[in-house]
């Protein structure tokens, strides 16, 4: 993860918007798939993100838990790539079946 001059602000990504540091830290991660699956949680029912920036990478890796009835709201504003997460998010989560709407920064997805 890069550093940044504000320790909200964490990220992946070595961006301007995130006042990156240029100085980086490794840490270890995991999948939402593989934690529920380790904590023997067949299913959750909300999903809240706000991981600056990271969004669009986790959802690739709640596949499973994305198949139950499960509600979400996900912070989608940061700058990913040049776009804006929301762009990516929502259109993602409508091609699984989901009604999304965007509101003040925060994509809401529902079955």
């Amino acid at each position: 993860m890069y550093l940044s001059g504000n320790a909200a602000a964490l990220s992946v990504y070595h961006d301007a918007f995130y006042s990156s540091t240029g100085d980086s830290i490794g840490v270890e991660a995991d999948t939402l798939d593989g934690i529920l699956k380790e904590l023997d949680i067949a299913a959750v029912d909300f999903i809240k993100m706000d991981i600056e920036g990271s969004e669009i990478e986790a959802l690739k890796g709640m596949r499973k838990a994305l198949e139950s009835q499960v509600q979400l709201a996900i912070v989608a504003y940061h700058p990913v790539g040049g776009q804006l997460a929301y762009t990516v998010i929502a259109p993602q989560l409508t091609q699984l079946g989901f009604k999304t709407t965007f509101a003040d920064g925060i994509v809401h997805a529902h079955r």
